[in-house]
């Protein structure tokens, strides 16, 4: 006659998107912990200073009520954010000073350890094991894993079955990649689990086979991420993304095996790309180099090297990809490595056009595509012709059309429709740089549906940027501000630097064109401040113009004559054209100080900032602009 109902945790607030006050005090498991807080200290209130605080702690806590219960009590010692700092060690925490409670309800580890006890030592063992998952797990994974040795001494469904009847396991919220079944152990319950794996001895062993695990599943999954069954396999790495990460901070910490760590990182580059994870990607990989002690010259390492190289060089920090790709290809050199040598060499060939110039680019794209090529590596080859047309296309010379034909014609052969727009996304910069504004239009509408498609989130920004420019070309300010804000959202999710810079900088331009001198300055002085991080010359030299343009229309000749004379001095060095969007304003701004300066003030003013150096220049930009705008 008994009917199971299974009782969910309570409704618990999105973090990311918290909502306002009134209706996050509606949330079942922020207005539990307030009552209850209320109960033991009747003057507390929900504020806007503590409210993110306390929906932290509930979501800490799964939404488990009695676990909310506990922690609220503890506001009659301890604020919000103290209680918030001890839920790294929930239960020690979570006590309960209530009398009339079973003795088992009296803190939360006795609640898990009553349960745990009417376990059979099998059922035991599988609860502490599948602790090891750190938020989910498929039936198969737990198969593999909790059963390595053979030794579980019971049918993991019958075993997963028990745990749920008792409350220890649950379904997940949402199923796998491909609708299979995941089961979740709650983080509390979890903390409890993880003390009895310690205890057992078993945990050395158990975390080893983790990470094996997941190596192999990305060491299966990192050609078809790069490939046209990307979208599957990115779901199916997304499904079990945080034990990826548990098995890479394991592995940072075993001795024993230092290239275990490089070899996971490196094979979830693609992953970290496609889901715009640069920065946390190039830190992962950062770690498990420094954690190689011996920096061994191997494949590995070197493979390791050029995925950092690659994350940097996407966020813009241009001096630590320079480096990274360099050491990479010292050990490829070393090793006789040609597949992982030509591919750093493409990318610093469009480093070289800034750094040394045209020619030092073409030799070293000229290297790549004579390895890639000798080796039979196609995909790879596709790559090599578009990093040399970029490098063309940043130095005015129309055989970069050719080399992205070249990479089109490939990447159609090999049927990547991802590589393929790509190549299309190139020659469509290509006509946006020599003023076909319509040719690079219809290019960009036709790729910016793959990209959405596939997240690639970098891409997908490059691409409005660009649109946003066409738009700017036609006198169309609020489509351009537009597309340039939507580009900029991106850039900020992804954490690129140069390309947060370069959004700005393109905001500027539409506000100064709108005649909003205000807007601009505070977009170029917010642009300027990450090209100087990421030591972009070129970027500062063009936010010193576009100051230049605007303290022009204020009527400061003298100091904007002065500004471009300074920011002249970057250009040839920098190898970087003026986008030809913002050429004309340069232009006019140009002619303006010619007609309304005397010839010899143009002149000295021209040639005091041709003296100046470019962090002068800035200094003085600046300076100017925030008298102006005090």
């Amino acid at each position: 006659g008994e009917y199971e109902f299974p009782l969910a945790p309570l409704d618990l607030p999105n973090l990311r998107q918290l909502p306002a006050l009134e209706p996050l005090s509606r949330t079942a498991a922020v207005e539990l912990f307030v009552r209850r807080a209320q109960a033991v200290k009747p003057d507390f209130v929900l504020t806007a200073e503590n409210a993110p605080i306390i929906a932290e702690i509930c979501v800490r806590l799964d939404g488990l009520p009695l676990a909310i219960e506990m922690a609220a009590a503890r506001v009659r010692f301890l604020p919000p954010k103290n209680i918030l700092s001890r839920l790294q060690h929930r239960l020690e925490l979570l006590t309960s000073s209530a009398r009339d409670l079973p003795a088992r309800q009296q803190t939360m580890r006795d609640t898990v350890a009553w349960s745990y006890d009417l376990l059979d030592e099998a059922e035991k063992r599988l609860f502490r094991r599948i602790a090891v998952f750190r938020s989910g797990a498929s039936l198969e994974s737990i198969e593999a894993i909790c059963n390595t040795a053979g030794d579980l001494q019971l049918d993991v469904l019958d075993g997963i079955s028990a745990l749920m009847d008792s409350s220890l396991l649950q379904h997940a919220p949402a199923g796998g990649s491909d609708g299979e079944t995941r089961f979740l152990m709650l983080q509390t319950i979890r903390e409890y689990a993880l003390e009895k794996l310690e205890e057992s001895g078993e945990s050395t062993l158990l975390h080893q086979s983790y990470a094996l695990f997941f190596l192999k599943l990305v060491e299966e999954a990192e050609p078809k991420v790069a490939s046209g069954e990307r979208v599957r396999w990115l779901k199916r790495l997304e499904a079990e993304y945080d034990n990826l990460r548990g098995a890479l901070e394991w592995s940072l910490t075993e001795t024993d095996a230092p290239e275990l760590a490089l070899h996971l990182s490196r094979l979830l580059f693609w992953y970290w790309y496609f889901r715009g994870r640069f920065e946390e990607g190039r830190n992962w990989l950062t770690r498990a180099l420094d954690h190689d002690k011996q920096a061994a010259p191997t494949m590995a390492r070197a493979v390791a090297l050029y995925c950092a190289g690659t994350l940097a060089w996407f966020t813009g920090e241009a001096q630590e990809a320079h480096d990274y790709l360099q050491a990479s290809v010292a050990i490829s050199r070393h090793l006789g490595e040609k597949w992982v040598l030509a591919m750093c060499l493409g990318i610093l060939g469009v480093d070289a056009v800034r750094r040394y110039g045209y020619d030092r680019a073409q030799a070293l794209h000229a290297e790549s595509i004579g390895l890639l090529t000798e080796i039979g590596a196609k995909w790879s080859l596709g790559w090599a012709y578009f990093w040399q047309g970029l490098s063309a296309g940043r130095a005015n010379d129309p055989a970069g059309r050719a080399a992205l034909e070249q990479s089109v014609a490939i990447w159609r052969e090999v049927r990547d429709p991802w590589a393929l727009a790509v190549a299309e996304m190139g020659l469509a910069e290509a006509a946006y740089h020599t003023g076909d504004y319509e040719a690079a239009r219809a290019s960009l509408d036709d790729v910016l549906p793959t990209f959405r498609e596939m997240g690639d989130k970098w891409l997908m920004a490059h691409s409005l940027m660009m649109l946003g420019g066409v738009a700017l070309s036609h006198g169309n300010h609020e489509h351009a501000e537009a597309l340039y804000a939507e580009s900029l959202a991106l850039r900020r999710d992804l954490g690129d630097k140069y390309g947060i810079a370069h959004a700005l900088r393109g905001l500027a331009s539409i506000a100064q064109q709108k005649g909003d001198a205000e807007q601009a300055i505070s977009h170029y002085k917010a642009s300027l401040a990450l090209y100087r991080e990421v030591s972009s010359l070129e970027g500062i030299a063009a936010c010193v113009k576009g100051l230049a343009v605007v303290a022009t229309a204020q009527g400061q000749h003298t100091h904007a004559a002065e500004l471009l004379g300074a920011a002249e001095n970057v250009k040839a060095p920098a190898g970087v054209l003026i986008p030809p969007t913002e050429r004309p304003t340069y232009d006019r701004a140009l002619g303006t100080l010619r007609e309304q300066m005397s010839a010899d003030a143009f002149a000295a003013a021209w040639a005091a900032g041709q003296a100046m150096s470019l962090e002068h220049a800035v200094t003085r930009a600046l300076e100017a602009q925030e008298q102006t705008h005090p």
